[in-house]
């Protein structure tokens, strides 16, 4: 802020000390007579503020130059930038996901991780779920990607050979490529994490020219066509621009709009790279092919298989296994009773359970799926799939838990429960931790299928819960889910010409009209069936999104 745009209110000498540190900090190292000049100030002016800020150990001398010293760093560990900027924060990005119709995040950097500080999901059902407050390897966000490609190249390589699962089909030279293209375009990151969303980061400024956090707003990579993704490039860089002017920087960022990039081809439509060539999950195969089709045995985004007819059933029929849907609560935090029942359900047959948690608490918890013997008579309990993943990004660990669950079916006997005997499946979640989990059982007397009490429960380690009669804890309710399905799987016959080529069949996505995205042409009689949430009532649910559902 210039002397002339200062209210005659505030305090001149603290604006001439504060100008000082902002210039030093941004300079690194300065002397008298150039900071002088830099800052229009007569040098005895100067020179009394550096002395007075150096006494206060503000600034540190040697040889003549100032530089930062141990005070500001005293300050520093004391702010905390996710209390600090929520509030400001928090009305930005609400506006942006409502305009955008997508999740929208502002992200910090704390050391070597990142923490979500504002987080809205948007109107929409089908967006990216974040925990604010969680901390995070910032590669695994989007806007966390601008802010590792805002520091020293050197930095980056102590950061990409950690990252083991983000990208699973990444080295770290796709790493430093893709940090490098998000630098050369002014710290804009596009595209997504894992090929699941297509999104937007641009990089809040200070004063000084340094990032304070990145902004992002990221849609379900199905519908990010090409309006939609320049839409949510001016929707976001207008927050960012806004954001820094409300913290005191200026748009200093030199954007590069997204056609030009398509023109230039730093975007490639479908790919899970962000800006760059590295990570396309088809190697290339079918990129600005004119052809409707691609080749069979070729991977290759569906973006890039072409314009061509939706095929899809008329109807989906429901089979396979009653399904337990246990994801409210979701978040394991403080309106969540510790130690509690999460979910339970009597079942005889198969059952599906799906039961995913984040442990937003400053403590470990342990999160045990159960199953217990209701019956008087002893009971084999026999398990034929089961997936369990572990990750601090939520769909990592789903991705891990899928696909450990589909990759073998084999039906074993896992245990001979007595009379009220309960088989625990635990793990131990630290802050910050998500689990989710898939299991399919049942239990037999001489073979035969008899009841089965299934639950989720959550307690610390020194304690106990009774997954049976213990207490089951309430819930907010909203588009997530806690409740029992008549069955998991949806199945169609669909005909397809084998000689086409490689081809796209798409699905509707959410369940509810009131969606923005729900299109009544999409919608395929059967797809979503009710369910009933039996400890609340027998209140009616869906399963918004149909998650554990096999197709």
């Amino acid at each position: 802020m210039s002397g002339s745009e200062r209210p005659r209110s505030d305090v001149h000498s603290v604006h001439r000390a504060l100008d000082v540190l902002e210039a030093v900090s941004a300079a690194g190292e300065i002397g008298v007579t150039e900071l002088a000049d830099q800052l229009g100030l007569p040098i005895s002016t100067v020179h009394n503020l550096l002395r007075t800020l150096g006494r206060r150990h503000y600034l540190v001398s040697s040889g003549g130059r100032y530089g930062l010293g141990p005070a500001l760093a005293e300050l520093q560990t004391s702010w905390d930038a996710g209390r600090s900027l929520a509030e400001l924060l928090g009305p930005r990005i609400r506006d942006l996901a409502s305009a955008a119709a997508g999740s929208a995040s502002a992200v910090v950097l704390d050391g070597d991780r990142a923490t979500v500080v504002a987080f809205d999901p948007g109107p929409a059902d089908l967006v990216l779920n974040l925990d604010t407050r969680s901390s995070l390897n910032p590669l695994g966000l989007l806007a966390g990607r601008t802010l590792v490609a805002a520091q020293a190249p050197q930095e980056w390589i102590h950061r990409v050979t950690r990252v083991a699962g983000i990208e699973p089909e990444w080295a770290p030279d796709d790493w430093v490529r893709t940090l490098s293209q998000i630098a050369a375009d002014g710290l804009v990151a596009r595209g997504g994490v894992r090929g699941l969303t297509w999104g937007v980061a641009v990089p809040v400024w200070s004063r000084a020219g340094h990032p304070i956090c990145s902004v992002a707003c990221e849609v379900p990579a199905p519908l990010a066509t090409d309006a939609r993704r320049a839409e949510l490039e001016e929707l976001v860089a207008d927050a960012a621009d806004r954001l820094s002017a409300d913290l005191g920087g200026a748009a200093v960022r030199e954007a590069v709009s997204f056609v030009a990039a398509v023109d230039a081809g730093r975007v490639d439509a479908g790919r899970v790279s962000m800006g760059g060539s590295a990570g396309s999950t088809g190697g290339g195969a079918g990129a600005g092919s004119s052809s409707d089709t691609a080749p069979r045995g070729v991977l290759c985004p569906v973006d890039e298989l072409g314009r061509i007819d939706r095929f899809v059933p008329d109807s989906l029929a429901s089979s396979g296994p009653t399904l337990l849907l246990v994801d409210n609560p979701l978040t394991i935090d403080d309106q969540v009773d510790v130690p509690s029942v999460l979910y339970r359900d009597t079942v005889t047959d198969w059952v599906r359970l799906m039961s995913h948690q984040h442990n937003q608490r400053d403590e470990p918890l342990v999160v045990s799926t159960t199953a217990s013997n209701p019956t008087g008579r002893p009971a084999e309990l026999w398990v034929r799939r089961c997936g369990v993943g572990l990750d601090a990004a939520p769909s990592v660990a789903g991705q891990r838990a899928t696909r450990d669950f589909l990759a073998e079916e084999s039906e074993s006997l896992v245990a001979t429960l007595a009379p009220g005997e309960t088989w625990w499946d635990d793990d131990v979640l630290v802050p910050g931790q998500v689990r989710s989990g898939l299991w399919e059982l049942r239990a037999t007397v001489d073979r035969v299928p008899v009841p089965l009490v299934v639950a989720t429960s959550v307690r610390r380690p020194d304690q106990d819960v009774d997954p049976v009669v213990g207490p089951v804890t309430g819930i907010r309710f909203g588009n997530l889910q806690r409740a029992t399905f008549d069955h998991a799987d949806r199945r169609a016959r669909l005909a397809v010409d084998l000689t086409a080529g490689a081809q796209q069949a798409a699905f509707n996505g959410p369940a509810r009209p009131s969606s923005p995205w729900f299109r009544p042409e999409r919608a395929i009689t059967g797809e979503y069936a009710p369910g009933v949430d039996v400890v609340d009532g027998g209140r009616a649910a869906v399963n918004n999104g149909n998650y554990g559902v096999r197709y």
